[in-house]
């Protein structure tokens, strides 16, 4: 019974003592950063595979949220400061083929990184960098002026990679823009996945 009063006292003192901690930077998402998710929640998006099977990709979610991020302290205590930061984040499913992607953005200034849209398909995942007014920042053999998928021409084209955390064959490569979001997935087997 004594232990557990001196650990509730020694919990009152170490967090109940503590003063509200200050906000010290608060870094939002521009209105360019904003547009690199075209996405709406309950959006229906076709896509047709290079067979010719046509299926729905369902934005499940979308939405922008603030985040506080605390220091990280090595003994329990209380924290003086944090900094927020925005995130918004977008989850599309599809039924059959069974697919999900998550593609997120945050304006965390801190993480010493570029910007970047990260995207994530069943396992397979690509960090798309952009500079401080959400171009993407790409070479010349990622970036198509025009492309033509599916009969449709699409304008500011970025073609990226993906690095895969399983050794099984997935996906290999998404055409992107900033009008329609992703406009085809390829698999390591050439099969695509194109908008409709």
């Amino acid at each position: 019974m004594k232990k557990i009063i001196y650990l509730a006292l020694l919990t009152f003192i170490l967090y109940g003592c503590c003063d509200d901690p200050v906000e010290r930077a608060k870094y939002e998402l521009s209105s360019n950063e904003m547009e690199i998710l075209p996405y709406e929640l309950g959006q229906k998006i076709q896509f047709v595979t290079s067979n010719g099977y046509e299926f729905a990709f369902d934005v499940k979610t979308a939405q922008t949220e603030w985040i506080e991020k605390y220091p990280f302290r090595e003994f329990p205590g209380c924290s003086d400061s944090y900094f927020s930061f925005q995130e918004t984040r977008v989850i599309l499913e599809a039924d059959y083929p069974k697919i999900s992607m998550n593609l997120n953005i945050n304006s965390n200034r801190e993480n010493f990184r570029e910007s970047c849209l990260n995207i994530g398909i069943n396992n397979h995942f690509i960090n798309m960098e952009y500079d401080k007014n959400a171009n993407f920042i790409v070479n010349d053999s990622n970036y198509s002026d025009t492309i033509t998928v599916n009969g449709k021409l699409y304008k500011n084209v970025y073609r990226a990679d993906f690095e895969s955390s399983e050794p099984k064959p997935g996906f290999s490569s998404i055409l992107y823009n900033k009008e329609y979001g992703i406009i085809q997935i390829k698999d390591t087997k050439n099969e695509t996945f194109s908008i409709k």
